[in-house]
């Protein structure tokens, strides 16, 4: 056996020399939060007392984060590494929970989160302190200038208005930390044996496999007495492959599985299986004729490249209350739907509701579940987005709107890879999904739904529909509408759509399928109909020039 402990008594990390190795953080009375809770109160107390503006909320969180990454192309290890790092994220409000320091481009976007030494208390200790003397200085200035410019704007905060920040109820939540195993070896052979798999196949020009985890703790401890420990885990593994048809478009590919732990991640022979049948669907796919011309009309749509339609449509800003800073000299940026509240936004047999609070769903877990968010707000079990169409809630943090005042515990850890992009390793925070779920009135079977795509192309007068599975960019599936013959063709961008497409769905599927995805650094799980018949979406036609770049 080999033991590496920490000199901070609340770690300590071992690693078994078998089969199955795991990475265990564990803790001594909670000692991490306990040393928070220390300095964070000690700080509050001695900056209350040092101005006329003191402050009235802090808290401070630590994430202590091991990442481990192994990398592998046509049977050879190419990249392999372990990181573990600690960061502090302090936040310190001035003023009251009606008017702070909040929603200042001077504070809101200069970033706080800082490597901490975990390997002792007093470090720790040291680290709190300056962070805050540091917040507390910025938030004094953003706080000075907000002020400042409210009264020239000569706004007066009526009593309908949403005060900056939220007061909730008190969090007390101690997790145990999950046990992932981080064999390096068991992983490069995992990584080095499926990417070996394309060397069958001379045609495939890239075959790449990646092992991304990232095992960490959040702790977190806030003036109001809120106190968390909680895990933060992600295990990716990824593959991908290519192909050149004869053309030059260069045709790709890919796996990519995201879970909580490595226990259920697949078994390195059903990988590999998995593996080689991209492979082999690349190869047909290479051998496939050229779409002729774009597309505009009925499309069915399936697993991942649904899932896709749904987050960008809906999740990529737009369900998320954003607050634009007073002082931002920067664009807005994309759409959200706040100005839409009460109204028809989808189909009306359409509903989609957050279950972010929900760890377990029909018997499997959830990836996204979100056990207590990183302000120390429990999401609930189940929360009403879109009703019958109409929007009823946004997600959200700590921070009001007038039209959605409340958090609803979607203020999420952002954590990033410490090797694909060293400059932007630091965690962060943001607002942004865990579990979503679609569901639907009036399904039908896939059979039913293939007769309605055919219906749907005839009476647009069209010789042919498509059906969408894939979300590699790569290609489309005709279906023709005098015999129903399908027809795999290549030469083809993804179906191009925002919210108003759900606005017109023709059919959708009576059988569910749960997506995974990483987006900004969180994991979110989607569950929805496996397939959705749109009346009419867009599909471009890759252009001559597009596949020469992809070339060269």
């Amino acid at each position: 056996m080999f033991t590496c402990k920490l000199q901070f008594k609340s770690f300590f990390f071992v690693v078994f020399a078998t089969t199955n190795i795991f990475l265990s953080v564990a803790q001594t009375e909670n000692s991490v939060i306990s040393v928070i809770k220390k300095e964070v109160d000690s700080n509050f107390a001695r900056l209350k007392s040092e101005g006329a503006t003191s402050p009235f909320f802090i808290s401070y969180a630590i994430i202590d984060q091991y990442q481990m990454l192994v990398k592998a192309s046509f049977g050879t290890v190419t990249q392999s590494d372990e990181n573990h790092t600690g960061w502090g994220m302090p936040t310190l409000y001035v003023g009251s929970y009606l008017v702070n320091n909040e929603r200042m481009d001077a504070y809101t976007h200069s970033s706080a989160t800082r490597k901490v030494n975990l390997d002792n208390a007093t470090d720790i200790s040291v680290s709190i302190r300056e962070a805050l003397d540091n917040r507390y200085k910025v938030a004094i200035q953003a706080y000075e200038k907000k002020t400042g410019i409210l009264n020239q704007m000569k706004q007066i905060l009526e009593e309908a208005a949403p005060p900056d920040f939220e007061k909730t109820p008190v969090v007390d939540m101690i997790l145990p930390p999950e046990k992932i195993n981080t064999n390096r070896e068991y992983w490069e052979m995992y990584a080095r044996n499926a990417s070996a798999i394309a060397k069958k196949y001379p045609e495939i020009i890239k075959s790449d496999v990646t092992v991304d985890f990232i095992n960490g703790m959040a702790y977190y401890y806030n003036t109001e007495g809120s106190q968390f420990s909680v895990p933060a885990v992600l295990c990716n593994i990824e593959f991908v492959a290519q192909v050149t048809a004869n053309d030059g478009e260069k045709l790709q590919d890919f796996i990519s599985i995201l879970r909580s732990s490595t226990d259920r991640l697949p078994d390195m022979e059903t990988f590999i299986a998995e593996c080689e049948k991209k492979i082999i669907h690349l190869i047909e796919l290479k051998n496939a004729p050229v779409a002729d011309k774009s597309y505009t009309g009925p499309v069915l749509c399936e697993k991942e490249a649904l899932a896709n339609l749904i987050g960008f449509s809906f999740f990529n800003n737009a369900m998320m209350v954003w607050h634009r800073d007073l002082d931002a000299n920067y664009k807005l940026r994309g759409k959200t739907f706040e100005t839409e509240m009460g109204e028809n936004l989808i189909s009306n047999f359409l509903t989609v509701k957050s279950l972010s609070g929900t760890k377990i769903y029909n018997g499997q877990v959830l990836d996204g579940y979100i056990p207590v968010d990183c302000e120390g707000v429990v999401p609930a079990e189940e929360l009403v987005l879109i009703e019958n169409g109409v929007l009823k809630n946004m997600l959200n943090g700590r921070i009001p709107s007038l039209k959605n005042p409340h958090s609803n515990g979607h203020k999420r850890f952002m954590l990033n890879s410490a090797f694909s992009n060293p400059l932007f390793a630091r965690p962060d925070t943001h607002v942004f999904p865990g579990v979503i779920q679609i569901t639907a009135q009036n399904t039908i079977t896939d059979v039913e739904l293939k007769q309605e795509l055919i219906k749907a192309a005839r009476k647009a007068g069209l010789e042919y529909a498509y059906i969408v599975k894939s979300s590699a960019n790569n290609e489309g599936i005709r279906v023709y509408v005098k015999d129903g013959r399908e027809e795999l063709v290549r030469g083809l961008y993804n179906p191009s759509a925002n919210y108003k497409a759900f606005q017109k769905i023709l059919g959708v599927s009576v059988d569910e399928y749960i997506s995974t995805s990483w987006s900004r650094g969180s994991v979110s799980s989607y569950i929805f109909p496996k397939s959705m018949l749109f009346e009419e979406l867009e599909i471009h036609k890759k252009e001559p020039s597009a596949i020469l770049k992809l070339t060269e």
